[in-house]
């Protein structure tokens, strides 16, 4: 590809509005867990698409921070994305420890066909997911009487 070419897209007002969400949460994935002076990443892409919203009128989500040259998301949409994210964390943590539960059980079970191996895996995610999902983590206990 050329990379002195330029790329065109028309949107839709709607359709910006989710390149908007879409760029935010691509840009929270991207750096949520950089640490010092770890490179952001997707940011000179982010900006572009924030500059391009401030430009057309989308003032009631993108500002402009003159005093640190970047456009932002304002308050109300961050808020709104973290709630996106806030759930996204919640079903992985919650899958997570349930594909670890499920290994568990599947070591005490010692050797399983494939069949058995497919089937047993998928009653066991089904069976935590439910629980953890219905109950909540608080119904995990800990047991440190090995």
């Amino acid at each position: 590809m050329n990379t002195n070419t330029k790329i065109t897209l028309e949107f839709s007002p709607e359709e910006y509005d989710d390149l908007l969400r879409l760029a935010y949460l691509g840009e929270w994935m991207a750096n949520a867990n950089k640490k010092g002076n770890d490179p952001m990443l997707l940011t000179e892409v982010h900006q572009l698409i924030y500059a391009k919203a401030y430009e057309e009128g989308f003032n009631d989500i993108i500002e402009y921070d003159k005093e640190l040259d970047e456009f932002a998301a304002n308050i109300e949409f961050e808020e709104e994305m973290s709630e996106l994210i806030s759930e996204y964390d919640s079903v992985c943590f919650i899958e997570e420890l349930a594909s670890v539960f499920v290994q568990r059980d599947l070591d005490k079970l010692g050797d399983l066909s494939p069949k058995e191996h497919e089937q047993k895996t998928e009653e066991l995610f089904d069976k935590y997911t439910h629980l953890f999902f219905e109950k909540g983590v608080e119904s995990i206990t800990v047991n440190n009487n090995k």
